[in-house]
């Protein structure tokens, strides 16, 4: 918003005593020549705020699905691995692999 532009509309609201109070006194801090210029700035960084949420959000959401396909490709070639390892019939127990010596037959 350019301060050169001239402002034809007119936005009012009440606070209380307390809300005027602080509203001031951030102003001053903020070395803002109004407190009207103030509250017109902290509103627009509220508007942009919330418009570049919304970009971060539609990014952070498409990193996301990204990351999941990602992910969703690897567990396919883990169980591919695995289904190859145990063989065709799924059952785990290797016929050819030496049983435990500790283990009792009952």
């Amino acid at each position: 918003m350019s301060l050169l532009r001239g402002r034809a509309r007119t936005l009012t609201f009440r606070v209380s005593a307390e809300e005027y109070d602080l509203l001031a006194k951030a102003c001053v801090r903020a070395g803002s020549r109004s407190l009207s210029e103030f509250a017109r700035l902290a509103i627009f960084d509220k508007v942009e705020a919330l418009s570049s949420r919304s970009l971060v959000l539609n990014r952070d959401l498409n990193t996301l699905a990204t990351q999941l396909g990602g992910l969703d490709e690897a567990l396919r070639e883990a169980s591919s691995r695995i289904s190859l390892l145990l063989g065709p019939s799924g059952s785990g127990g290797d016929p050819a692999e030496p049983s435990d010596p500790n283990k009792r037959n009952p």
